[in-house]
Parts: C-alpha cells; sequence; structure tokens
C-alpha cells in the first residue's frame, strides 16, 4: 500500500482470498446507498463480473453482511480490506445487501440482562406475596 504505484480506487489488498474472486472487468460496475445508519448500511450494486465493494469504514468483527430480497447471491462474505477497511466478495449481478454491525457479545449481553431482570422480578413479586402472607396471619 505504501507503493508509490498504489492505487486505492482501482486495487484492494485482502488478508484472504475470496469466495467469489474478483475477475478484472472491461466495465465497471455500479454501487448505491439505499440507507444508513450508525450501526447498518444498506447497498445496491449491479456488476458486469465478480468483483470486491470496498466500504471506506473502519473493520471491525462485530460487522456482518446479509442478502436483502431481490439479491442474486445468497450470502455475503465480508473481509478486511486494505488493512483497516472493509470489503465485500460480490459476484457477477444485482445485489441488495444490508452490513450490520451485530458483535456477539451484544446478542450475549442483552440475554444477561434479561435473565438479570427476569430473576430480579421474581424475586420482588416473592418478597411481597411473603410480607403479604404474613400481614395476614
Amino acid at each position: 500500500m505504501g507503493d508509490a504505484s498504489f492505487d486505492p480506487r482501482k486495487e484492494v489488498i485482502l488478508e484472504n482470498e475470496p469466495n467469489p474472486a474478483p475477475v478484472p472487468a472491461g466495465t465497471q460496475g455500479s454501487a448505491t446507498i439505499v440507507r444508513e445508519g450508525t450501526d447498518f448500511l444498506e447497498v445496491e450494486a449491479d456488476l458486469p463480473g465478480p468483483s470486491i465493494l470496498l466500504v471506506t469504514d473502519a473493520w471491525a468483527r462485530g460487522w456482518r453482511a446479509t442478502p436483502l430480497q431481490g439479491s442474486s447471491q445468497d450470502s455475503y462474505e465480508l473481509l478486511p480490506a486494505n488493512y483497516a477497511l472493509r470489503g465485500v466478495a460480490l459476484a457477477a449481478g444485482k445485489h441488495r445487501l444490508r452490513l450490520e454491525y451485530a458483535p456477539t457479545a451484544l446478542h450475549t449481553g442483552a440475554m444477561i440482562s434479561a435473565l438479570a431482570w427476569t430473576a430480579w422480578l421474581v424475586a420482588g413479586f416473592a418478597l411481597l406475596r411473603r410480607k403479604r402472607g404474613e400481614r395476614g396471619a
């Protein structure tokens, strides 16, 4: 990447071999951001051949790529690209995909919190019931 001949608009450096592997194409495809938020990005792309979609946001393990209705691909591989960015391997065709930040720890933490709140509520109701029973006796 430090070489003067490196053009980040035309080349992507990946850590692993993507599936599908990109091939040089005579014509460029197109990609458009349809919707975006702080933790998601929806993209539409139309490609004449397999390519890498380079998203110039920071790479993190918690990002997931999922197909949306109307996509020609059943699953998407999200890869670290150009050391710190995100790349998505795309086959030829039309694509609608959602990139979403959903780390496993977030879901685990939510489940632990839900269980803790449930236990707290059950203990509270049990305590109230016991106090009502003591008053009646």
